[in-house]
This record gives structure tokens, sequence and C-alpha cells, in this order.
């Protein structure tokens, strides 16, 4: 940084940012292009596995918060009451599309996690 400052070369500094940014956008595309080939290719299992009418608010809950409890999963997908959350979830497990990330715990609800995205955005590339 000091050869920037004293010898006034920004060009140089400049041309490895901008490269960087292009780089992590392309990264970020890479990543965005598998999280939709991920979502359009889980509807369809969502939908056979459950077998219910809140498949596709299952998976999108999930796309919008990889790690979710039970609480909150009820709340993202509007289902009636915990039992057929749990059902649901059970089914997911049980297909090996979700784990249990942390039971519950007290008055503390399970935790359940979607590790194909998790594995996508921390570059994982299992997926």
């Amino acid at each position: 940084m000091l050869i920037i400052t004293k010898d006034g070369n920004w060009s140089e500094w400049i041309d490895f940012f901008l490269t960087a940014v292009i780089e992590q956008a392309k990264i970020n595309i890479q990543k965005a292009q598998k999280l939709l080939n991920l979502y359009n290719e889980m509807k369809d299992r969502f939908i056979q596995i459950t077998k219910s009418q809140y498949a596709i608010p299952a998976l999108d809950a999930f796309f919008k918060q990889p790690i979710i409890s039970t609480t909150k999963f009820i709340q993202m997908t509007g289902m009636p009451n915990r039992m057929t959350a749990n059902n649901i979830l059970k089914s997911l497990i049980e297909a090996g599309l979700i784990n249990l990330h942390k039971p519950s715990e007290g008055r503390k609800a399970a935790e359940y996690a979607f590790n194909s995205i998790i594995d996508i955005i921390e570059s994982r590339d299992v997926y």
C-alpha cells in the first residue's frame, strides 16, 4: 500500500481489486445456479415424500432459512399445527433430505438443517 500512495501507482491496485471482484462474482453465480438447480430438483422430491399441500412452503422455508426450528418452520409454512409439521419433518428426515440439527430441549424447539443448501453456500461442492 505504501508503494501505491508513494508512487501514485493506483492502476495496479485497482486492476488487482477488480480482478478479485470479478472472480468472486463468478463464484457467486455458480453458487446461485447450483441453488436454483437444487430447488428445482427438490420441488418434486418434497411433493413425493410429504404428499402434502405444504410441500412447497416447506421447501421454501428451508431455502429461506437452511437451519430452522420447528416453531419457525410452522410460522413460515402456514401449517395448521405442530403435528402436521412434525410429520413432514419426520418424512424429510427419513428420506435423507434434512437432518436433526439440535434436538428439542425443555421449551426450546428442535432445529433441522437442509445440509445440501449449506454445502453449496459454504462451497462444499457436494451437490
